[in-house]
């Protein structure tokens, strides 16, 4: 079916089509003031949409959020506090090079996305040599961060960094104005989330144990993102939350730890490694998929303040060799 937004009676009788989106489809959805604010996965780029709860008329806020590659848009969320627009998205590569596995999922449909960082970097030089599948067998390729396919990298090589980048999160004014990035390196912030004293906790999914930069046993986390608690505009330098080199447990992706059973191991990318924006608040089983989540904050439920995250679940043996994660399956959890 076409992508859609849903209305449903309060009563839970009458089920209509609320308005219809033509790319990628929406992703997540937030209400404030008789509007409601819908993230919308698209070709090139994401976007955030704002509709008239009573007219419909539809509004684009954001249409240049970099996308084109595996990873989803985060919110769009309200802080509780300052009132203010939080979203985020996801990168285009899968492990930090934009890789051939891409390529019936995403790379066939946008050849030139590729990851942008949150600040400037400095590259080692290191590329990734994979299969060309835009070639008749057996012809290779070589690719480096922050490149489209194809497309190497040079040592010493400076990547600026930019506004709109990939694995970032942002806040804005509810109409899109005073623009700020608040932290990258997020490599799939899916869920997001504010406590009701204004923290805001964003979900987030593992490197993978596959294909020509692999990395084994990075766990899935949940992020307390520092700067959401900073006034407005006063962020000049993004937080970095470790995509593509540091693991959830604070170790980089060569580590002996993080050696892949399958797969060719990862080689450092970066020169100049940013501050590590880390711990996590909390650690998950690798290959988990931590998605959706919220607060409760009904004293009637019974567990006012905790955090309810639900977890996609694995898809090993295509994403992991390991035995221990066939058993990482659908359910959702609780937490202070």
């Amino acid at each position: 079916m076409i992508p859609r937004i849903l209305r449903l009676d309060p009563s839970g009788q009458q089920l209509e089509t609320f308005a219809v989106e033509t790319l990628g489809g929406p992703r997540g959805v937030a209400y404030r003031d008789g509007f409601i604010y819908v993230s919308i996965k698209g070709g090139y780029y994401a976007s955030i949409v704002r509709y008239d709860i009573n007219t419909r008329e539809r509004t684009v806020i954001f249409d240049k959020i970099p996308s084109g590659g595996w990873h989803e848009p985060g919110g769009p969320v309200f802080s509780p506090t300052d009132g203010l627009l939080y979203f985020a998205h996801g990168s285009v590569s899968q492990n930090g090079v934009v890789l051939p596995q891409g390529f019936t999922v995403d790379i066939v449909k946008h050849p030139r996305a590729h990851d942008i960082p949150g600040q400037d970097i400095t590259l080692t030089g290191n590329n990734v040599w994979s299969r060309d599948p835009t070639m008749p067998y057996p012809y290779l390729t070589e690719t480096g961060p922050f490149k489209p396919f194809g497309v190497p990298a040079t040592k010493g090589e400076i990547v600026k960094g930019e506004l709109w980048c990939t694995s970032g999160l942002w806040r804005a004014r509810p109409d899109g104005t005073d623009i700020e990035l608040l932290a990258w390196g997020l490599r799939n912030p899916y869920g997001m989330a504010f406590s009701e004293d204004g923290k805001l906790y964003v979900s987030d999914n593992d490197l993978e144990e596959k294909g020509e930069r692999a990395v084994a046993g990075d766990p899935n986390r949940i992020w307390r993102i520092r700067n959401a608690k900073q006034p407005h505009g006063t962020v000049q330098t993004p937080d970095w939350y470790g995509f593509p080199e540091i693991c959830a447990d604070g170790l980089p992706v060569w580590d002996k730890k993080h050696l892949p059973d399958k797969g060719k191991a990862a080689e450092p990318l970066f020169a100049n490694l940013p501050e590590w924006a880390g711990p996590p608040a909390y650690l998950e089983r690798p290959h988990s998929c931590m998605t959706k989540m919220d607060f409760c904050k009904s004293d009637t439920f019974g567990h006012h303040g905790k955090l309810f995250a639900c977890k996609w679940g694995t898809l090993a043996p295509l994403n992991s060799p390991r035995q221990e994660d066939l058993a990482t399956v659908f359910e959702s959890c609780a937490s202070t």
